[in-house]
């Protein structure tokens, strides 16, 4: 409640031997200062200096990220690593590690705020997701995605993935990937591969094929997800796989691209 206003008591000394007296003041009712009026005025006042907006900004669902290299602010995330053997071999060749990859995955996963959601997905030629959805990041949910990261991914080249899965129509290879990570709808995703992509066959899957699927999932969501591609350049790249193409795939869809190695 608002202090009560006060009125100081007013006294005269005169500087003169004689004064005349002062007029009698006129008695006047007081009226109680209105509360409401007082919150009105108050809420208007930190609205004006921004100080609204940073409490409505602690409620947020968003997170600030880096990984990677690449800084990113989003309310879902889903992170697509290829944990093929010529993904270990391209790391290799990079000066870089999949150890390296998990622990900038622990730090984006500890540095997300409590209501933001995260989905993972591994795969070789098939996948296997965290979950078939987001999950959100309590403190609970990050040591759980954690766990799983330390369980499940392969340690090196020839390490298969545990209870990886096919696409719903039996298909393999990155376009049931992709699948699988849109129907979380998600804001943004990021994609670490070599690009080497092919399918159950063998057969190389080409570009125009992913840009495609993406297309077609894309609309299904309100607002388009940020597609980002962080490539670590095969040097023994096969001819006729997406591999440095990855750039166009993040061009697309208003994401950036990185490439790690030569």
């Amino acid at each position: 409640a608002a202090t009560p206003a006060t009125i100081p008591a007013l006294t005269t000394e005169s500087l003169l031997a004689s004064l005349p007296a002062l007029t009698a003041l006129p008695d006047v009712e007081f009226t109680p200062v209105d509360t409401e009026a007082m919150v009105s005025d108050s809420e208007a006042l930190f609205g004006q200096s921004g100080l609204i907006g940073a409490l409505g900004a602690l409620s947020s669902q968003a997170s600030s990220v880096s990984f990677l290299g690449i800084t990113e602010e989003a309310a879902r995330f889903v992170i697509i690593v290829d944990c093929s053997d010529t993904v270990f071999g391209a790391m290799e060749s990079a000066g870089s590690s999949m150890d390296k990859v998990k622990e900038e995955t622990y730090d984006l996963i500890n540095n997300l705020n409590a209501n933001t959601k995260l989905g993972l997905i591994i795969h070789r030629r098939k996948f296997l997701p965290l979950k078939e959805d987001l999950i959100t990041a309590t403190v609970k949910n990050k040591a759980l995605a954690i766990e799983w990261i330390k369980k499940k991914w392969p340690k090196g080249k020839g390490g298969g993935i545990t209870n990886d899965i096919y696409g719903k129509d039996g298909s393999s290879g990155i376009l049931p990937v992709l699948d699988a990570a849109f129907a979380m709808q998600p804001n943004v995703i990021f994609i670490i591969s070599d690009g080497g992509y092919r399918d159950r066959n063998g057969s190389k899957v080409l570009l125009n094929d992913v840009l495609s699927l993406i297309r077609s999932r894309q609309k299904e969501l309100l607002e388009d997800a940020r597609i980002h591609t962080i490539h670590f350049s095969d040097p023994e790249e096969v001819d006729g796989v997406i591999g440095s193409k990855m750039r166009s795939i993040a061009a697309r869809n208003h994401g950036k691209y990185r490439k790690i190695g030569h």
